[in-house]
């Protein structure tokens, strides 16, 4: 289960919005940084986020583990990482990367420099270092090779 600093991380690296939005990448969004089908949706109340925060983190966390058994049973902060990535970038994200690769041999220093090379985003047409994805990923790589909050 999702640690409460991984939900704080969340809150703080999505934003909160009551409001439908387009996500930089595009996609309708909501509240936490939750997709919606279209930009058609009711005003979320502060609660109703954080029930969808709360599933949505159920959700990748259930990917994450599938894509990377490995993990089970290691300290959940190294989960908690990797469940920050695929709710950033989609747990499809993880398949076939140096990343994945790993983690799947337990080098958990090496997974938490690949962590850190995935900072970039594409603004308007070219790649782009986010600042902002610089601290997250940082975290989590600390997370990472620690293990620990």
């Amino acid at each position: 289960m999702a640690s409460e600093a991984l939900l704080a991380l969340l809150r703080d690296a999505e934003g909160w919005e009551a409001k439908p939005y387009r996500c930089p990448a595009g996609y309708p969004t909501i509240g936490f940084g939750h997709r919606i089908p279209s930009m058609e949706h009711h005003e979320l109340t502060p609660a109703e986020g954080e029930t969808l925060l709360a599933e949505d983190v159920a959700t990748m966390e259930a990917a994450v583990l599938k894509i990377c058994p490995m993990l089970i049973g290691e300290p959940q902060p190294r989960i908690d990482a990797m469940v920050d990535f695929a709710f950033n970038l989609g747990p499809h994200r993880i398949h076939n990367t140096t990343l994945e690769k790993r983690i799947a041999v337990k080098d958990w220093l090496g997974a938490a420099a690949q962590l850190r090379h995935w900072v970039y985003a594409t603004v308007d047409g070219k790649a782009t270092r986010l600042p902002g994805l610089v601290k997250r990923r940082e975290r989590a790589a600390k997370w990472m090779s620690e293990g620990v909050v």
